[in-house]
């Protein structure tokens, strides 16, 4: 991703401190991949502003599961211990503080699958779904398999109708920010491009 947007003319920059030690002014978007970060209050506050000032925020989440962690936990044999992720995909619930103050949450479900979005050909690898998103916001759904149920289970599930994407304009006048949540930060990552054979 970062290539692609080089390649197309946009600046990038990596900020590699608290959400507090930049000037929003100075830049269009913040993108948020695969966060794994705790926010603190300041900082969530702090984004709050900017994004109310015209910084657009755009999130790429993954999945959370308590119950998909636990099962699959591994057994590491350089330290002869189980080990469980401390973590899914991303920090679900640090995000959802964060988008908090739109009104914007993220489920602790697990879904994959296949999709078409516009003329794309589109793969869900491993993603969350949006619980919560401010009526006046848009919001995008697909058909997908509910594979923490299957990670559990053993079984497939497929349901209707997951919000996956979500675009919202955060105030009428043109000048506030955009907020962007999409549940799957796979569809960056050219290995995740396709789905394997």
């Amino acid at each position: 991703m970062y290539q692609h947007l080089r390649n197309s003319g946009y600046y990038v920059e990596v900020l590699g401190s608290p959400l507090t030690c930049f000037d929003a002014s100075q830049y269009g978007a913040l993108l948020l991949v695969d966060s794994e970060e705790e926010y603190f209050p300041e900082e969530i506050a702090k984004l709050k502003r900017d994004v109310d000032g015209g910084l657009s925020l755009i999130v790429f989440a993954d999945w959370y599961n308590v119950s998909v962690m636990r099962k699959v936990k591994f057994y590491d044999e350089n330290t002869r211990q189980w080990w469980m992720p401390d973590t899914g995909g991303a920090n679900i619930p640090a995000l959802n503080d964060l988008l908090s103050p739109w009104g914007i949450a993220l489920s602790d479900k697990v879904y994959e699958g296949e999709f078409t979005l516009g003329d794309h050909e589109m793969y869900y690898a491993s993603g969350t779904s949006i619980s919560r998103f401010p009526s006046e916001g848009r919001i995008i759904t697909r058909t997908l398999n509910n594979q923490g149920f299957e990670v559990i289970s053993g079984h497939t599930q497929q349901v209707e109708e997951i919000p996956i994407l979500g675009l919202y304009q955060t105030g009428s006048d043109k000048l506030a920010g955009r907020v962007v949540v999409y549940g799957d930060s796979n569809c960056l990552d050219s290995a995740h491009i396709q789905k394997g054979e």
